[in-house]
């Protein structure tokens, strides 16, 4: 078995506690959509698997890069201490702002739709015109004339 210095170990260990923050970061997404728009409970069920598939395969990625692919327990644990601490302390604020921030753009959103309907149908009239102008070029399909065979 290689030996692995205590150096790269610690490295190992901070970058595992950044992914935790990041995996505690993209779980208080999913809280902030979650506040911004009513789920059923089987929409979350479903959320919370694609959750931790994502999260299973970027740790295996990670163990892949950090490890060779070894589980080790300190990058484990720094995992779950990232978490833990992102959960606890930033977790309630970062999706407060992340269902405003929706809620922000859903407004905005339904707010333009009219304005886009608009243009959409100032647009489709003119292609309309513009259809009917260049009709008037092409030739009738009985007066078509096509290569003859020699």
């Amino acid at each position: 078995m290689w030996k692995v210095s205590i150096n790269s170990q610690i490295v190992s260990f901070l970058i595992s506690l950044l992914f935790g923050v990041g995996y505690g970061a993209f779980y208080s997404f999913f809280k902030g959509a979650r506040a911004a728009k009513k789920y059923s409970a089987i929409a979350i069920f479903f959320q919370d698997i694609i959750f931790f598939i994502l999260i299973a395969f970027v740790t295996f990625i990670m163990l892949l890069a950090l490890s060779n692919g070894q589980v080790r327990s300190y990058l484990l644990f720094g995992i779950l201490l990232g978490f833990c601490v992102f959960y606890f302390t930033l977790s309630n604020l970062f999706s407060h702002l992340i269902s405003v921030v929706i809620k922000a753009f859903c407004w905005a959103l339904l707010r333009f739709k009219g304005i886009l309907g608009k243009i959409f149908v100032f647009f489709s009239k003119k292609a309309q015109k513009i259809a009917k102008i260049s009709k008037k070029f092409l030739k009738a399909v009985g007066k078509m004339v096509y290569t003859k065979k020699n």
